[in-house]
């Protein structure tokens, strides 16, 4: 993760975290106090955006939806997702607290962007914002739909004093390799028929083809193109700016140009590429493009890596205008326009951030906790309408680094990552994935990425805990998973944390040690440098539940992590229990070609800090463990759920 010190994050006083860690269980609801709106004035001059979260309506009865939805096999509404418009229809805030809003922003001259259940977004200057968000305080009538407004600046990266949330992708670079790292290229053949790999100092670089393999998809691509199109999207802020061209401050997006050379490099199909600019197309100044430059990368990645797990499906790049929340409202615009079957996200913050007041260490205010249960409605929505949605861990194993680390070295606080930590998301951590080709044999190898096991990035691995924010869901309930520790010291926050009752982190992993990364299509070129990171471990495993989804008929998965929990607590203590963990670590490439049983590859070792992987069993590390596509293929289906 790029990271830079902020003090405009959401916080909390202490008064108010001890209120939170006293809030009685719920299996799916945010634990976060909201007794009133949070208004975020801007703070610098120049174009804005403001962004509302109104609450939902009805928050009990969407609860007891989804509820029936994902972990009740005999209901009618399992697995029978909304549509965008029946979600409106039961959930929407009320019609005339949006034209109430409308008219504010109209009055003070904004224009709206974008709209959803759950929020409107308008723009203009900070005195026209400012306007608004006076406006929106005083008017008493609709105080108590409004969970918070926020200006967002348009043209400055991260300034001094403004409150709104900041993102940073969570990719990792690796060792330098040049810009032609392919020795062998695509044409060699040293197991079944393609390159899986390319041998650096210190590690290897997983090839597509490779990586194809070592998950298990071969005997699903091998059918040919699939049954059902399905589009991956993926949310980042700026795209992929032309570097160039940035640099003289004119935005021109390479996304498609650089997916299609990737494709070309290495002989996988051209499925579709399209850009949205949900928030408007990024505004390039001094003070932002070279925030812009260094999502590039991150861009090309959830590009690349989704698409070469799930070769046929549509790309969607969804290009935020901003590293703000801007980035939740095009979230909102792909969901509440069913514009995706999958959604891959590859950044985030740490969560106790959101909570620190104290100036002593960079923190500011006001309070915008409370902004947490608008994501949360955003991703409700999603698993509603039968969207999955894929977030990174983070890459600084269970701290977060480098944040408080000058204050508590060497590695800051304990901390998960937000979104991941949200229960309606599938949460994504990190491995090293190594294995030896031999004839037609492989042995495979995947670990958890431990902390301080990387020379490339000694603070770095997967990164997993507990939210202070949300309580276990109803999957992790199921599979009775372990906090490790009774309580966990956060000198920050000045509190104690219990993490027994709250959601865990991750859900499962794939491969994101720099030492066994990838290698990236980014500016007309392949990037110098090896990457890795848990930005890599979510596209891959938005892929593969892609390929997934796309061959299995009559059943929508949309959030996976609940189906592995109900797997997982079938299967590992019932009569189908051996079926959940591949049994066996090395295979023939006949086997392969024909697919391996079991739901999932188990993690054998590995730590983050003050957890452990549990071999067999959930962790705060890698969660479940790591997707077999073929394997899941064969289990996701209504009938193996009763």
């Amino acid at each position: 993760m790029k990271t830079k010190i902020m003090s405009r994050l959401l916080v909390l006083s202490v008064a108010s975290i001890l209120a939170l860690m006293a809030v009685a269980p719920a299996v799916q609801t945010a634990s976060v106090p909201f007794t009133e709106p949070v208004y975020a004035p801007c703070v610098v001059p120049g174009q804005s955006h403001l962004l509302v979260f109104f609450s939902l309506s009805n928050q009990a009865g969407l609860t007891n939806y989804l509820d029936s939805a994902y972990y009740n096999p005999y209901s009618p509404s399992y697995h029978n997702f909304l549509s965008a418009g029946q979600f409106d229809a039961k959930y929407s805030a009320p019609s005339w607290v949006f034209s109430t809003v409308e008219s504010i922003f109209a009055a003070n001259g904004l224009s709206t962007v974008t709209t959803g259940p759950m929020l409107i977004e308008g723009t203009g200057t900070d005195v026209q914002v400012g306007g608004a968000i006076t406006q929106l305080s005083t008017t008493s009538n609709i105080q108590k739909y409004i969970i918070g407004a926020e200006c967002m600046t348009q043209t400055f990266d991260a300034p001094a004093g403004q409150s709104a949330p900041s993102y940073k992708p969570e990719d990792v670079r690796g060792p330098y390799v040049g810009t032609s790292p392919l020795s062998a290229g695509v044409a060699g053949s040293n197991f079944n028929n393609c390159t899986p790999t390319e041998a650096m100092t210190g590690g290897l670089i997983w090839l597509p083809c490779g990586l194809q393999t070592i998950y298990d998809e071969n005997a699903l691509l091998n059918q040919g193109p699939s049954w059902s199109h399905q589009t991956i999207a993926l949310v980042d802020a700026f795209g992929d700016p032309d570097t160039t061209q940035a640099n003289s401050l004119v935005y021109d997006n390479l996304a498609c140009s650089d997916f299609a050379s990737f494709n070309s490099q290495f002989n996988l199909p051209n499925s579709g590429c399209s850009i949205l600019y949900p928030t408007g197309v990024p505004t390039l100044t001094s003070g932002n493009y070279q925030d812009a430059e260094g999502w590039s990368t991150e861009t090309m990645i959830d590009m690349e890596y989704s698409h070469v797990m799930a070769p046929q499906a549509h790309i969607l790049e969804v290009s935020s205008s901003t590293d703000y929340d801007d980035l939740y409202a095009s979230i909102e615009y792909v969901v509440n326009n069913q514009l995706a079957n999958v959604i891959s996200l590859s950044w985030g913050q740490w969560e106790d951030l959101f909570y620190c007041t104290n100036p002593t260490y960079g923190c500011g205010t006001p309070a915008t906790a409370a902004l947490m249960l608008g994501y949360d409605e955003i991703f409700q929505q999603a698993a509603a309408q039968g969207i999955g949605v894929f977030v990174s861990s983070g890459d600084y194993a269970a701290y977060d680094f480098p944040y408080f680390s000058s204050f508590f070295p060497p590695y800051g606080e304990v901390s998960a990552s937000s979104p991941a930590t949200d229960p309606w998301v599938s949460g994504v951590g990190g491995t090293t994935l190594t294995a030896t080709f031999t004839g037609q044999t492989v042995s495979r190898l995947e670990t958890a990425w431990s902390l301080g096991s990387d020379s490339f990035c000694p603070m770095c691995g997967s990164g997993g805990g507990f939210s202070m924010v949300f309580k276990e869901p109803s999957g992790q309930q199921l599979v009775h998973i372990s906090t490790q520790v009774s309580s966990i010291s956060l000198p920050v926050l000045g509190i104690t944390f219990y993490p027994q009752g709250q959601r865990g982190v991750p859900d499962l992993a794939a491969d994101a040690d720099p030492a066994t990364g990838v290698l990236v299509w980014v500016d007309g070129a392949f990037s110098p440098y090896v990457w890795g990171g848990t930005s890599v471990a979510a596209p891959l495993t938005a892929g593969m539940t892609t390929l997934v989804q796309s061959n299995t008929r009559f059943f929508t998965i949309g959030d996976l992590a609940p189906s592995l929990y109900q797997l997982y607590s079938q299967e590992n203590h019932g009569p189908y229990w051996s079926q959940f963990y591949v049994s066996q670590t090395q295979f023939n490439i006949f086997q392969l070609n024909r697919g391996v049983q079991g739901t999932m590859f188990e993690t054998p070792s590995g730590q983050n800090g003050p957890f452990s992987v549990i071999p067999g069993a959930w962790s705060p590390v890698t969660g479940l463990g790591q997707l077999n596509v073929y394997g899941l293929s064969q289990v996701i289906s209504p009938s193996h759920f009763q």
